[in-house]
């Protein structure tokens, strides 16, 4: 069960709920791609402030309820949930797999549907949110495509988690080619939706500082 640092507000009704995965902002621990382009500091700071445009872009809108879940308790992300009224979830799992499988599961209880999104991919709204859960009417598993080969979303409706996480090489080129090959063996119907991209080099990180 994962640690919940802020209570969940009390609600009969089911709603989608969506997971934004956080790293902690420690030194030296995040964006570490980039942080070899333009240094520790300068990395940790393009974190914070990716963290912060997707919290902006997607806190307090209609149709679903935002969550932080982070990768350890850290004083800063306690900051972003008091600014932006997102409760916080603590990851937990030996792996990006299976903490990813645990949190789904976590999402998707009593009958809703839970939808994971990394903080690091600029293009992701409220819009885009919607059409993936929308797209789980008629399919048990929706991707969102990045460009680099990963996939920056993934939304899930069943309480049991997708067998789409065991083997997979994350961080690799293939993780999006992987990913559908284990849902075809399990029999999903998956729906690709818009690529998306996310910041990893310093070509990303120039591309968001154009377009944001």
């Amino acid at each position: 069960m994962a640690l919940i640092r802020k209570p969940l507000p009390v609600s009969t009704i089911v709603v989608d709920r969506v997971a934004l995965f956080v790293r902690a902002p420690v030194p030296g621990r995040v964006k570490t791609r980039l942080a070899a382009d333009i240094g520790v500091a300068a990395a940790l700071d393009a974190h914070r402030q990716l963290t912060e445009h997707a919290l902006r872009r997607l806190s307090n809108r209609p149709g679903y309820d935002l969550e932080i879940w982070c990768s350890q308790s850290h004083q800063e992300i306690d900051q972003w949930s008091a600014q932006f009224q997102v409760p916080i979830f603590v990851q937990h799992g030996a792996g990006l797999g299976e903490r990813m499988a645990n949190c789904l599961e976590i999402l998707c209880r009593e009958g809703g549907r839970g939808a994971i999104v990394g903080c690091d991919c600029p293009p992701v709204d409220a819009n885009y949110l919607r059409k993936a859960f929308a797209a789980l009417d008629a399919f048990d598993l929706v991707l969102g495509p990045a460009e680099d080969g990963g996939y920056g979303l993934i939304a899930w409706a069943q309480e049991q988690s997708p067998e789409v996480f065991d083997g997979v090489a994350w961080g690799g080129a293939d993780v999006l080619v992987q990913t559908q090959l284990l849902a075809q063996q399990a029999g999903l119907r998956v729906s690709i939706q818009p690529p998306i991209w996310d910041v990893d080099v310093l070509d990303d990180w120039r591309r968001f500082q154009r377009n944001y």
